[in-house]
């Protein structure tokens, strides 16, 4: 499996011969978070585009419709409100697959789950998070927020989460004692470069990773698993 960094929690995912491409078209509408790098996946065909949730550092209907009108057989996986958002900008129907659960190919299924996403102030925002049944299986949590109610019964060997799990020992209790991932990669953060609140110096202090891989990919950097 590979995971390709395309923008703030956006990663192009390929796993045997499938290509994935979740919430990674968005802009840079929302410092100080990395929008879409496009350079990287304008032009890369993949077999479906998986949204968590419509904030606009994980989505932007205009970009999305856009690769689609380039990726005519490219399909979406999303919430009611992605939906309806890209069927009002034009995108038909049958884009669309429906369902809590996907069969991607014979090996390949996609597992969909309500989720509550980081903050009281975003407890109303329609929000999924995602397990690719694969080897190794993968868990993409979007901002969903790291309590035990969003993923207990939840297990993965690979979880893509966003840095909220890595600035506590509590939160990162989720992944280490409920999740239970032989690697996490930790996302949502700002490029070093562009980083005034100095987040990425405040991740996993203090907190015990032993049995677990930590991968902090920057854009364009891929994590092979």
């Amino acid at each position: 499996m590979e995971i390709l960094h395309v923008s703030n929690a956006g990663v192009l995912i390929k796993a045997n011969e499938c290509r994935i491409l979740i919430d990674a078209l968005h802009t840079d509408a929302v410092p100080p978070y990395t929008g879409s790098d496009m350079r990287l996946i304008r032009d890369v065909s993949v077999d479906y585009l998986i949204f968590t949730h419509m904030h606009r550092d994980h989505f932007d209907a205009a970009l999305t419709v856009d690769y689609l009108e380039r990726h005519r057989y490219t399909r979406v996986i999303c919430g009611s409100d992605v939906q309806n958002a890209l069927c009002l900008a034009g995108v038909d129907a049958s884009r669309f697959v429906y369902g809590d659960k996907v069969c991607i190919t014979s090996d390949i299924a996609v597992y969909r789950f309500s989720t509550r996403h980081i903050g009281a102030k975003y407890a109303n925002t329609e929000h999924y998070s995602f397990i690719i049944s694969t080897s190794p299986s993968l868990l993409i949590a979007g901002d969903a927020s790291p309590i035990l109610s969003n993923f207990s019964g939840v297990t993965a060997d690979v979880a893509i989460v966003p840095f909220a799990y890595a600035m506590t020992v509590a939160a990162f209790r989720i992944i280490r004692d409920v999740i239970r991932p032989m690697a996490a990669v930790i996302v949502h953060l700002p490029e070093p470069s562009a980083d005034p609140d100095g987040l990425n110096g405040q991740i996993l202090c203090g907190i015990d990773t032993r049995g677990i891989d930590i991968y902090r990919p920057l854009i364009g950097e891929t994590v092979i698993l």
